[in-house]
């Protein structure tokens, strides 16, 4: 038996989850007996269409329609960036996403510290050390560089070779340094020693020489 419906007669449509009405949401049946606008159909739910993370990439999978109900978008990051925030989003029933958009931030690396007797030269501020900043390394006279003289920073955030350091000349050459005039000193009182020892028998021969009336006081 068909429904009747008296006047005036109102009919509010529905739509199912993920779906919304393409008119308004309710009908009257007026004095005509006619519907006050034609009946009501559903549509899927859309969300808006994200945008691409500077630095970023993203694919989107839409099975209904451009980012509809249950779409999702699985986002990514170039070399050298990461990724802060979800790595997938999916549109809901209520046409939202249901996270916040992600963005990529630059790769940064550590501090650099400074070795004694080194001089450094960076690219860019500590506090700004990020992918592909560059320090350049020497060392200030007396000292030797060990390690590379420039290092960068890698997609990892960890500087492409070890931390340079400079050291100083081995101690020899301090000794050897102080041990020139030293030993100039130590040979000349040696030369100064045997001088005077030689001097000393000399007087000591002169005591003790006899002379012929000393043998032969008769004679």
């Amino acid at each position: 038996m068909p429904l009747v419906l008296q006047i005036p007669a109102v009919v509010v449509g529905t739509c199912k989850e993920g779906y919304k009405p393409t008119e308004m949401e309710s009908i009257t049946c007026t004095n005509s007996g006619k519907w006050s606008a034609p009946s009501p159909s559903c549509k899927v739910v859309e969300c808006y269409a994200p945008q691409k993370p500077m630095h970023g990439l993203f694919n989107c999978s839409n099975p209904s329609g451009n980012y509809a109900w249950n779409s999702s978008c699985n986002f990514s990051c170039e070399e050298g960036f990461v990724l802060k925030g979800p790595d997938m989003l999916q549109c809901g029933a209520s046409g939202k996403w249901d996270g916040q958009e992600p963005t990529c931030e630059v790769v940064k690396c550590q501090a650099v510290p400074q070795s004694e007797g080194s001089l450094m030269n960076c690219s860019h501020h500590d506090t700004e050390l990020k992918y592909k900043s560059t320090c350049d390394f020497v060392c200030a006279k007396g000292y030797t560089l060990r390690g590379s003289p420039q290092i960068q920073c890698s997609s990892d955030g960890h500087w492409s070779q070890p931390i340079p350091v400079c050291e100083a000349f081995p101690a020899l050459g301090k000794f050897l340094a102080i041990g020139i005039p030293v030993t100039g000193l130590s040979i000349l009182s040696v030369i100064l020693f045997i001088i005077w020892v030689q001097k000393h028998l000399q007087k000591k021969r002169k005591s003790f020489t006899l002379t012929r009336y000393d043998l032969f006081p008769d004679s």
